[in-house]
């Protein structure tokens, strides 16, 4: 499961969209994101017996596109 939210400068009023990928893939794009926005981004992996800890969050900004 990838997790990702768009940061505000005072991070408040966070929104989080969670996005499940099978196991098989290697990669994943996400797509409909905002032009020139930080968002910070976790993986976690589950399974029927729970979830697994969730990875460090990298925060990454888009290109400012016109």
């Amino acid at each position: 499961m990838v997790t990702y939210s768009p940061l505000d400068e005072e991070d408040i009023n966070r929104e989080e969209e969670l996005e499940v990928v099978p196991a098989t893939y290697n990669s994943h794009n996400l797509v409909f994101l905002d032009k020139y926005t930080e968002y910070r981004i976790q993986i976690l992996a589950f399974n029927p017996a729970g979830d697994g800890p969730k990875s460090k969050p990298v925060t990454v900004k888009t290109l400012q596109v016109s």
